[in-house]
């Protein structure tokens, strides 16, 4: 059997994921989706309700189709079930609130490479001046459980004496680091 041509496969389905995400934080910012909550509407009638021109918005309501959160049908724009229940305004379950906690985390991210170039963080998350309630649940909850709770450090000379030590410290990376849990899970993973 012959190997097949190398293709950037997994780099473009990653490149797509950050567009979607993107597509969908855009959505929030605008409050997109609470027009669309009882009926579908073209682009024009969208820009029309939220004060904006049609013709990037189009192009915007096509990515958060392409996404998940919108279908389209003869040039008319719905919401998704799920954008129905967590993306529009007045919903019990309503998360487009945090589009700004999800912005400025989104921002800190892109200072990486120049954090670990320079060993001086680039870009810091501050808690100080926010309610507890903001921040025990959604987008930064699950970093501000663990920094809420008593905090071992022991598990870091383990780590240091072999990385074969991933796979037999369980759930230490997926409870216990603070950034990118899911990267650190596939190191696990691939250190079994």
């Amino acid at each position: 059997m012959e190997d097949e041509p190398l293709t950037p496969r997994r780099i473009n389905q990653l490149r797509s994921e950050a567009d979607a995400a993107f597509a969908m934080l855009a959505g929030m910012q605008l409050d997109l989706f609470t027009p669309l909550k009882n009926r579908p509407m073209t682009a024009e009638q969208i820009a029309a309700i939220i004060g904006i021109g049609p013709t990037r918005l189009r192009l915007l309501l096509y990515c958060r189709v392409a996404a998940g959160l919108l279908t389209e049908h003869n040039g008319k724009f719905a919401n998704t079930p799920e954008a129905n229940q967590f993306l529009v305004k007045r919903n019990p379950s309503y998360m487009g609130n945090k589009h700004g906690n999800i912005a400025h985390r989104w921002s800190s991210c892109f200072k990486t490479a120049e954090s670990i170039r320079s060993g001086v963080p680039q870009a810091k998350l501050d808690f100080s001046n926010s309610p507890l309630r903001t921040y025990s649940s959604g987008v930064a909850g699950s970093t501000f459980k663990l920094l809420a709770r008593p905090f071992t450090f022991k598990w870091i000379s383990f780590i240091a004496t072999s990385p074969r030590n991933l796979r037999s410290s369980p759930g230490y990376m997926s409870d216990r680091f603070l950034i990118f849990p899911s990267c650190f899970k596939r190191a696990e993973t691939a250190a079994a």
